[in-house]
């Protein structure tokens, strides 16, 4: 079903064909092996922040939609995440490595089916988006 503004991507998996960089010869990797790891499904993900706006004596609140209604499934190896500026990637990802504040936050990211646990963070790795300017622009100049 097409919604408004949303976007369907349709996923599609490799099932045996030939794959490039396989070599003839044979190779240290089984590459017709699953690769391990776990599968992280998202259902009905929303998430909504208050913005503040205005003089602090009349400041006013209004709800943003950063993410409406995500679904879908990341399965062992390569995923990506495309999308232009402002889109909520960043948010998403912020999301599946339980890194934002649930207020305002609906929905479920699954860890192989099941909640993702409390000790989440300590299981995973996750490497946050930092933009290097004030970093870089220092460094370039002096």
């Amino acid at each position: 079903m097409e919604r408004a503004g949303h976007v369907n991507i349709a996923m599609i998996e490799d099932i045996g064909g030939t794959r490039m960089g396989q070599s003839d010869v044979g190779a240290a990797t089984d590459w017709n092996q699953q690769p391990r790891g776990s599968t992280v499904s998202f259902h009905n993900v929303h998430y909504k922040v208050q913005l503040k706006s205005g003089p602090v004596c009349h400041r006013k609140i209004s709800p943003m939609q950063i993410l409406m209604d995500l679904n879908g499934i990341m399965r062992p190896g390569l995923n990506a995440i495309l999308g232009p500026t402002g889109s909520g990637k960043s948010s998403f990802l912020d999301i599946l490595a339980a890194r934002k504040d649930p207020i305002g936050l609906s929905g479920e990211v699954l860890i192989d089916g099941a909640p993702q646990p409390p000790n989440f963070k300590c299981l995973s790795g996750y490497v946050v988006q930092v933009t290097c300017f004030w970093f870089c622009a220092f460094f370039i100049n002096n």
